[in-house]
């Protein structure tokens, strides 16, 4: 990992995090809901977004695209989701577009954990039934339904990210199925922050960005071991080329 994401943007980027996460609990804690408060957390975004960038540009641009610069491109658009859902609502209050956007991220990360067609069946059944449900007790709107299909595919996903690791192990794959974990966790709290009242509704407000802070870095750090493998296969590949040439 060091090889790809340097010691000292490494030192940086973990710091900052820290601060940044450190700032948002505090102002949870005394209830500041503001407009500092979005800068504070689309900052953990924006930093996890310039680190996997810097990765891109110093190793990955001007190459064929690969298959793991799919986790490049998911993050990409977490960065356009967040700043919709941060920005875009306080001047028009519609979290659609945001939610939207971040469907395409799971589709990105369905099309990087490649679903066989069972899988993609569960992932078609999966959010009918949970609409039809929320149908049932009179709670079906657009935004609710646009949201519940991010979160069922997130919960597909995150199953599927370890069932990917455990069937081959790597850094890169663990990686990926942590960050997948804890934004699970993340829209999992969103959910229940929506729907509940009293101590739970208190927790959840606590657990969305203590766990959506770590899944995005999580993510960033991903990319980065895919580069160092890819990097290494490429490296055993030029030397076969070299040993058969001589």
């Amino acid at each position: 990992m060091k090889k790809v994401i340097d010691k000292k943007t490494m030192t940086i980027y973990i710091v900052l995090e820290a601060v940044l996460f450190l700032a948002i609990k505090y102002r949870e804690i005394i209830s500041a809901y503001d407009f500092t408060m979005c800068v504070l957390k689309y900052l953990t975004v924006v930093i996890d977004f310039a680190v996997a960038l810097k990765v891109w540009f110093k190793w990955r641009k001007g190459q064929t695209f690969c298959h793991d610069d799919l986790i490049f491109v998911g993050i990409c658009f977490i960065f356009i989701a967040d700043f919709l859902l941060t920005f875009l609502a306080l001047v028009m209050p519609n979290e659609i577009p945001g939610f939207f956007t971040f469907c395409i991220v799971q589709a990105i990360f369905c099309k990087y954990l490649e679903p066989g067609k069972l899988n993609i069946l569960i992932r078609i059944i999966f959010p009918i039934v949970v609409w039809i449900i929320v149908y049932k007790q009179n709670l079906f709107t657009i935004t609710n339904a646009i949201g519940l299909l991010n979160i069922t595919l997130i919960v597909v996903n995150f199953v599927c990210s370890w069932i990917k690791y455990f069937g081959e192990k790597s850094l890169k794959n663990q990686l990926f199925a942590l960050g997948l974990t804890f934004f699970a966790i993340c829209d999992v709290s969103l959910l229940f922050r929506r729907l509940t009242e009293g101590l739970v509704n208190e927790f959840v407000r606590y657990t969305v960005w203590t766990a959506y802070i770590p899944a995005i870095m999580l993510l960033t750090f991903s990319f980065a071991a895919s580069v160092l493998e890819n990097s290494k296969v490429n490296n055993i590949d030029k030397k076969t080329e070299e040993l058969n040439e001589y």
